[in-house]
């Protein structure tokens, strides 16, 4: 028995969606039924095919129609019984438009014996990673979970299936698909998931979007530099509050949550864990008729402000002139106007705001973003969500914007990562060796056995040659890269010392020597987003949730230079303790990791400075100076990101080709990793010597002398040029 409800309210369930590029839609309707009249049968089989042809015309300018505001958000939710198993599975989710999971929540009730089932996601047509989970469930249990499909690829869609022994359970398949991935060429825009468990009206926040790119598209602002082609395609998702996921990596595709307070302090404690969790890597959240008094110490309670230090000082309401600045003329619907070749439509200055001059407002909490509606934010008006979307910080309104690159594209950054070691092909070595080869096993060979009147002995010689120079060949490129695996990482953590939690962005750069058997284990807890060079993309790979998050094959590839960015939310007990006496602070690094410098604030806001503070020592620190300012920049620019020394020297060493890439060839995204959530603070913290530098009250920046532990996936690597910087709250 199945039963299907949900869905994206256009397309076909077993296809791709509508919409997608590239990609055909599901299966035509029979039309060739259709009655001829009286016309003569000479003609009726033209007439036919006419017919047919308009009616498939029809249909499909009408499904694009209905796909216009649905074109990137996807999912069903539906019902099997197959086995002795009932499913509740549940797809529909919005976002991973460059990157994030994707997760599909299910709950099984087992009737039969306990049994292990594997729960497999495989992508179909273009490239998409295996995805699986095994559950074991007892006898008359029920089981949640959710399985979370890494989005590294072009690919939109793929089948779900559920195995027992290894053989799919018939009648539990299900086509599923995956929002497509959105270009350059396409206005890049925050995707929103409304938690709710009645009807929300969200087209005024689409047009809102829509609104907010038009009205900034010549003033050089928002979005501006991701250019514009005539539409922005809608981005959004209502889900019940009954099937959420349990762990915040599930929500990284996504830019906004909106909730009402009441379904928030309903949620159970993990749900509403892993969005809090969601909002302190950098996330957005809207909270909903939260009341006029946004001092009550239960709203502060439920979103953690009261025991964060990692947050704005208070409050601060909507700026209004934000509002009056809006491009008004470029509301929805009224007049044709051409832009970069395309023409669109906007409407006239009619439509009335909603919300009153203080409708909102907003809060830090760690690295997101926490909005406040004392009233109800939906419906709303196109106005008054242009509004909100001018109000988001540029730096973290967008998927692309937060990380500074995409899962789903080529990233036109990727030189600045690699690993200054690992050189390319010795191609003048290897044309050397190949030299002396053919001249031994031929000219020389032949000479010296003719010499001895013992040509009949090149049947053995030959082919020893030939095994001895493929030996030295192999031997001279293990012995150049070597077989373990080396890495360089860029990481930034933010620490919340009060709450004992920290959050953690990494770049790294990976090389192996020979691919690791087991592939890479990484913490459930961590999100990883692999970074494609230009002209490279995802080929194949698995992903396994049975026990842990288990990259197993396909992603570390024997020499082949690989980059990760990875996102870590975890608890962090270690801190700095701060004690002032009068010019002085006294700091006690209760950390696990010794510091190569620091810089501290006290609750004044005056600098202090100390250099090599191992774990478990003190120091007096001093008022900082210019020269130990400029100290503390140097050792954070001589490990930055940067491109390598040998690869801005192409004639370096006539015995090495390093691997380059042609900038005419790059066609991803323009995304900049200094503008993203760890740039920003690195290109800051760049700037400690300039006599404007400042850092917040009773907050520091130290960088450390050794890995704080980073989830590379692997159980070490040989580090090198890396850089890690903690920046804590007290």
């Amino acid at each position: 028995m199945r039963q299907t409800r949900g869905g994206r309210g256009c397309g076909l369930r077993e296809g791709p969606v509508c919409g997608g590029p590239g990609l055909p839609f599901g299966p035509t309707p029979a039309t060739d039924r259709l009655s001829t009249g009286c016309y003569s049968q000479r003609f009726a089989p033209a007439l036919r095919h006419a017919q047919v042809g308009a009616i498939v015309i029809t249909l499909t300018a009408i499904l694009i129609a209905s796909c216009a505001r649905s074109a990137s958000a996807s999912g069903d939710e539906w019902r099997a019984r197959a086995d002795d198993l009932e499913l509740v599975a549940d797809s529909r989710w919005c976002g991973t438009a460059h990157g994030g999971y994707y997760p599909i929540r299910f709950r099984v009730l087992n009737k039969g014996p306990e049994r292990t089932f594997t729960f497999r996601f495989t992508g179909r047509g273009e490239a998409m990673p295996t995805v699986s989970r095994s559950v074991t469930i007892a006898q008359n249990a029920t089981a949640r979970f959710t399985l979370s499909i890494p989005v590294v690829s072009s690919g939109t869609y793929g089948q779900l299936d559920v195995l027992r022994d290894g053989r799919p359970i018939g009648g539990l398949s299900e086509t599923l698909a995956i929002p497509d991935v959105r270009y350059d060429s396409e206005v890049d825009r925050p995707a929103l998931l409304v938690i709710s468990a009645s009807n929300v009206d969200p087209d005024a926040f689409e047009e809102g979007v829509e609104f907010a790119a038009l009205s900034v598209v010549d003033e050089g602002g928002y979005w501006s530099g991701y250019g514009y082609s005539g539409g922005v395609s809608s981005d959004h998702q209502i889900i019940d509050p009954a099937m959420l996921p349990d762990s915040w990596i599930d929500y990284s595709g996504i830019d906004l949550v909106a909730i009402d307070y009441e379904t928030l302090a309903r949620l159970e404690g993990e749900r509403r864990s892993a969005i809090l969790d969601w909002v302190h890597t950098g996330g957005t959240l809207i909270v909903t008729e939260t009341g006029s008094d946004l001092a009550n110490p239960e709203l502060n309670g439920l979103l953690g402000f009261d025991r964060h230090a990692a947050i704005g000082v208070e409050w601060k309401p909507a700026d209004v002139k934000l509002r009056k600045s809006l491009n008004t003329s470029a509301l929805p619907g009224a007049q044709e106007f051409n832009l970069g070749g395309t023409t669109s439509t906007t409407k006239s200055d009619d439509d009335d705001a909603a919300w009153d001059d203080e409708p909102f407002f907003s809060r830090n909490l760690m690295i997101g973003n926490v909005y406040a509606f004392p009233g109800q934010a939906f419906p709303g008006t196109s106005r008054d969500w242009a509004w909100f979307v001018r109000s988001l910080d540029a730096n973290q309104a967008t998927w692309t914007a937060r990380h500074g690159m995409s899962s789903r594209a080529a990233n036109h950054e990727f030189l600045k990562f690699l690993i200054p070691s690992v050189r390319g092909v010795p191609v003048g070595a290897f044309l050397i060796l190949i030299s002396l080869f053919s001249f031994v096993i031929g000219p020389l060979n032949y000479i010296w056995l003719w010499r001895r009147r013992r040509l009949y002995l090149m049947i053995f010689t030959i082919p020893l040659i030939a095994f001895g120079t493929s030996i030295a060949l192999f031997a001279y490129s293990a012995l150049a890269h070597g077989f373990s695996v080396r890495s360089r990482i860029y990481s930034l953590t933010m620490l919340d010392q009060p709450a004992g939690t920290a959050v953690t962005y990494s770049r790294t750069s990976l090389y192996s020597g020979i691919a690791p058997s087991d592939g890479l284990r990484f913490s459930p807890e961590t999100a990883v987003y692999p970074v494609w060079p230009p002209q490279g993309g995802f080929r194949s790979g698995s992903v396994d949730w049975s026990q842990t998050q288990h990259w197993e094959s396909g992603w570390l590839r024997a020499r082949t230079r690989t980059q990760f960015l990875t996102t870590e939310h975890t608890d962090q007990r270690g801190r700095l303790e701060f004690t002032a006496d009068g010019d002085t602070l006294h700091a006690a690094n209760g950390l696990e990791w010794d510091l190569a410098a620091l810089l501290a604030a006290d609750g004044q806001g005056r600098i202090f400075y100390s250099e090599q503070l191992p774990a478990g020592s003190s120091s007096a620190l001093s008022q900082v100076t210019t020269n130990q300012g400029r100290q503390f920049a140097a050792m954070i620019g001589d490990r930055a990101p940067g491109v390598p020394g040998f690869l801005q020297d192409r004639s370096a060493s006539p015995f090495d080709t390093a691997l380059f890439y042609e900038a005419d060839d790059y066609s991803g995204v323009s995304a900049s990793f200094r503008d993203s959530i760890p740039g920003v603070p690195l290109r800051h913290l760049q700037q400690a010597a300039d006599s404007d530098f400042q850092i917040p009250k009773r907050s520091y920046a130290a960088i450390l002398a050794e890995n704080p532990e980073i989830d590379t996936g692997l159980e070490s690597t040989r580090e090198e040029a890396s850089l890690h910087i903690v920046v804590g709250y007290y």
